[in-house]
């Protein structure tokens, strides 16, 4: 059982990305690799992990508000609580954060 001083488990985490990122987008696929990183590494204060940690768990889960099955505003859930959790903590996203997200994006989606 997940806890909310724990990320959700990573493969959980990429598998979703992974099989939903062109439904997703390049920014939104991009913001939730800003969340990831910067909840998983070092520096961001406990609450403010717990904020990424559940916002990135809400990702993850197959049920929520509104399904994810649903086109067009299945994700838009989702992306509400994302962008939630960036508005209430983006000052606790590293450069080291930023910098991982965009490799990994890029390796996702190619260079823009």
């Amino acid at each position: 059982m997940q806890t909310a001083d724990q990320p959700p488990p990573a493969r959980a985490f990429f598998g979703t990305l992974r099989a939903n990122a062109r439904r997703l987008g390049g920014p939104a696929a991009h913001q939730l690799l800003k969340l990831w990183f910067a909840g998983t590494g070092p520096g961001a204060p406990r609450r403010v992990k717990a904020v990424f940690y559940g916002a990135l768990a809400y990702f993850v889960m197959p049920l929520d508000a509104v399904p994810d099955i649903i086109p067009v505003i299945g994700w838009g859930d989702d992306m509400a609580v994302v962008a939630a959790a960036l508005a209430y903590a983006s000052t606790h996203i590293t450069d080291e954060a930023r910098a991982r997200a965009a490799r990994v994006h890029r390796r996702i989606f190619g260079a823009a």
